[in-house]
């Protein structure tokens, strides 16, 4: 089972002024679609907290969610915070959520979002306020049931008790040592053949 970790970033909601209700609405989502949750945190909109918690975090999720701080405001610093602490970038991600939510909120051009991974954990940034984490989950979790669709059906046509194709092809043998996708593959928006690079 996929496991992920949730890094809410915020100055009011993490010196207690303000109250917290985007975590709660994560793991709710999240939980709905089978993704078991790890750790939570809410830090500042302090850079080097920000890196030090998504570093933290990496250690024992497959996926970590960021949310807040990836506006224009001078202290919006987590798309920084992320850059300075994955290992390559994932562009795509954040364009497809931005394209996406768009349609509801033009606004969401104004995203500086990012995503990548650190080692073999997906790093996601979104924003803070609740209504859009709710449209870019959504963009994700929509994306993940048209993978798990897509692994049912190629399942299908290579089975020879399905009635589909009877030429079952053996992964050629240089396959063998590459290494396994990662389980946060088959979530992120990406081609039906991601999972494989």
């Amino acid at each position: 089972m996929l496991t992920a970790s949730i890094l809410t970033v915020s100055d009011t909601r993490s010196a207690g002024t303000r109250e917290d209700t985007t975590t709660a609405l994560m793991v709710q989502l999240l939980e709905e679609i089978g993704i078991a949750i790890g750790a939570t945190r809410l830090v500042p909109d302090e850079q080097d907290e920000i890196a030090a918690a998504i570093v933290e975090l990496c250690e024992g999720a497959d996926l970590v969610l960021t949310s807040g701080g990836t506006g224009l405001a001078p202290r919006d610093v987590t798309p920084e915070a992320t850059r300075s602490v994955i290992d390559r970038e994932a562009p795509g991600i954040a364009e497809a959520m931005r394209a996406e939510t768009a349609q509801f909120q033009r606004l969401a051009w104004l995203s500086r979002a990012v995503a990548g991974t650190r080692g073999r954990t997906l790093v996601i940034n979104l924003p803070g306020n609740p209504k859009a984490v709710r449209e870019c989950l959504g963009v994700l979790r929509t994306h993940r049931a048209q993978h798990g669709r897509r692994a049912v059906q190629r399942q299908l046509h290579h089975s020879p008790s399905s009635g589909g194709s009877s030429c079952h092809v053996p992964p050629p043998a240089a396959t063998k040592h590459r290494p396994r996708a990662p389980p946060w593959a088959q979530w992120a928006p990406c081609s039906p053949h991601c999972a494989s690079i």
